[in-house]
C-alpha cells in the first residue's frame, strides 16, 4: 500500500515527465501523464483528509 508521501512523489515525477513530453511536442502523452499526476495528488489529499 503506497503512503501519502509516495503518492505525492509519484505525482511530482509524472508532472515532470509530462512537462518533458510537452516540450517534445508529444501532446497526447503529456495530457495523459498530466491527468495521471492529478489523479495521484487527489488520492494523496483524500487519504490525508480521511486519515
Amino acid at each position: 500500500m503506497p503512503t501519502i508521501a509516495n503518492l505525492e512523489k509519484l505525482a511530482r515525477t509524472r508532472r515532470h515527465e509530462a512537462s518533458a513530453l510537452l516540450l517534445a511536442q508529444q501532446f497526447d502523452g503529456s495530457a495523459y501523464l498530466s491527468g495521471y499526476a492529478v489523479e495521484l495528488i487527489l488520492k494523496a489529499r483524500i487519504c490525508t483528509n480521511l486519515r
